[in-house]
């Protein structure tokens, strides 16, 4: 499983301008197949991980190779139009 990094290019609720997806899409663990991918079409599912901090993990916790773990909130779907930059 890969876990991507999608900055998004629309406001968070933060009131910043830009927000980071971080989540992994089913069958692609590359950026060419993830480009591929965003070439097909306006939108993608993406399972959706939020920083697991310290909360106590949960089932579905993944961990990225700098060691920080995340926790799924299930599928989301991203309009690929905002899509500002993405990285492993």
């Amino acid at each position: 499983m890969t876990i991507f990094f999608f900055t998004m290019n629309m406001h968070a609720r933060s009131g910043t301008p830009t927000h980071m997806v971080v989540g992994t899409v089913r069958g692609v663990s590359t950026i060419p197949e993830l480009h591929d991918l965003l070439d097909k079409g306006d939108f993608i599912t993406v399972e959706e991980y939020y920083r697991a901090g310290d909360a106590p993990l949960k089932r579905g916790t993944i961990r990225a190779p700098d060691g920080t773990e995340y926790y799924s909130v299930g599928e989301t779907i991203i309009n690929v139009m905002y899509i500002g930059k993405v990285r492993l």
